[in-house]
């Protein structure tokens, strides 16, 4: 969230980085979704110029869009894979209003 904040500051409203249960790790991935199409562009442009700097840790990362899009349809699928009790896990994605978890 704090990167995000560098270049578009506020313009979120779901973050989402999954793991793995039984093992308590990152899967190495995000999700995340914008307020406006301009924000998203900024994002994928800035994380794809960070890719082709291989700036990132991991040893393949890739940018793209996302087949699901928006805030409900994001959370949506969060619940309907996870379940409600995973709502008030530490790895629940991170909901946004106006910048504000």
């Amino acid at each position: 969230v704090s990167r995000l904040e560098e270049f578009v500051p506020g313009q979120y409203n779901f973050v989402y980085v999954p793991c793995d249960r039984r093992h308590q790790t990152s899967l190495g991935l995000a999700y995340m979704n914008f307020v406006d199409s301009a924000s998203a562009q900024l994002a994928f442009e800035v994380f794809d110029q960070e890719h082709g700097a291989r700036t990132w840790s991991w040893s393949k990362p890739r940018v793209a869009q996302a087949r699901t899009q928006g805030l409900g349809p994001n959370l949506a699928f969060f619940l309907v894979n996870a379940g409600h009790e995973q709502l008030e896990s530490p790895a629940a994605p991170y909901v946004f209003e106006n910048g504000v978890r």
